[in-house]
């Protein structure tokens, strides 16, 4: 299986990889707070009535 050794380029693969779960990680958490302050809100807006 030489598709799989990828001794050149393992060290990019795996900074890609990092990069990419820390740039999706941070869209979770960007999308997370943004829910829970239209929850609040929501709630605030609601108590009002």
């Amino acid at each position: 299986m030489d598709f799989l050794a990828t001794d050149q380029w393992a060290g990019y693969v795996a900074a890609v990889y990092g990069i990419s779960a820390v740039g999706l990680g941070g869209a979770v958490l960007v999308t997370l707070l943004g829910w829970y302050r239209a929850k609040a809100r929501l709630a605030a807006l609601e108590k009002r009535s």
